[in-house]
């Protein structure tokens, strides 16, 4: 089952990449089974692209550049890794734009891995006194917007570290440093 769904993959690719090459009127293109992968080559013999059959997946050499013409969309789903490249005008969407409301006591709050994920917080409570947030071994590069709207300063840190105190009425941005937080920016009145 397995070596016929490759072998339906392949010939779904070789066909995509015959019509694509026709379509550009590229003749002096050829195709090497090389390793178990499709390998196309140009008239002086430099790499086009290769179809990986093992990881079904594209590639092609460092330089080239893969277009999508306008109106066009390149989708990538599930957890995607863009490395090295730009992004222009992105719409991101999940953890790096998340905003969530929180009502603290003056108990220590240790972040769940959920609450790890959001960016911007708004903080709130009638309790006077310091409010802790702890988050233990968060990311190094974590960025976070805190707004205070408690009735006390506020905390992020993490566990047996000092980190950064948030003002009552004031927002800060902190990052962390792969130790424990620190400011980006002073406190700011909101």
């Amino acid at each position: 089952m397995k070596k016929r769904f490759l072998t339906a993959v392949l010939i779904i690719g070789i066909l995509f990449v015959a019509t694509t090459l026709w379509a550009a009127e590229l003749n002096n293109v050829t195709g090497k089974g090389v390793d178990g992968n499709l390998v196309f080559y140009d008239a002086s013999g430099n790499e086009i692209n290769t179809w990986d059959a093992t990881n079904r997946k594209l590639s092609i050499p460092s330089g080239s550049t893969l277009e999508v013409s306008s109106g066009g969309t390149l989708t990538a789903s599930g957890t995607t890794t863009i490395t090295g490249g730009t992004l222009v005008r992105p719409t991101i969407s999940g953890m790096f734009l998340s905003i969530s409301s929180k009502v603290l006591s003056l108990a220590d709050w240790y972040l769940s891995a959920a609450d790890k994920l959001i960016t911007f917080w708004t903080l709130s409570s009638g309790s006077n006194g310091t409010n802790y947030m702890i988050a233990c071994s968060d990311t190094e590069g974590r960025l976070r917007v805190i707004r205070n709207d408690t009735n006390g300063s506020v905390v992020i840190k993490e566990a047996g570290q000092t980190g950064v105190t948030i003002a009552k009425g004031k927002t800060a941005v902190v990052i962390h440093n792969g130790t424990d937080y620190v400011r980006v920016s002073g406190d700011a009145t909101h």
